[in-house]
């Protein structure tokens, strides 16, 4: 399933822990970067996940996957990315 933005209400009961792997993207300049999070198992955590991501500075693309529980992120600083998911109520972290 692929994630879209709306308003929702997290689920943090839920935590997950994040994974990336970071390559350049052929098409543009910025790098994208996949991360693992586990615990995602609803549109309401699929929702808050992709906000979070998307509020930091630089990022241009967000595509969250529910069923494999990834999230593929395009521009923007890693680092400054999963602050924003932690913050969001999940945990994140660079493998």
């Amino acid at each position: 399933m692929q994630g879209t933005v709306s308003k929702g209400t997290a689920c943090r009961s839920l935590t997950g822990t994040a994974k990336s792997t970071q390559e350049e993207n052929p098409m543009t300049d910025q790098a994208s970067y996949t991360l693992k999070v586990d615990g995602m198992s609803c549109k309401h955590c699929e929702a808050a996940v992709t906000e979070a991501a998307q509020s930091v500075a630089g990022v241009t693309a967000v595509n969250v996957d529910l069923e494999a529980g990834s999230v593929t992120v395009q521009g923007g600083e890693p680092e400054a990315v999963i602050q924003a998911i932690t913050e969001a109520g999940y945990t994140a972290s660079m493998a």
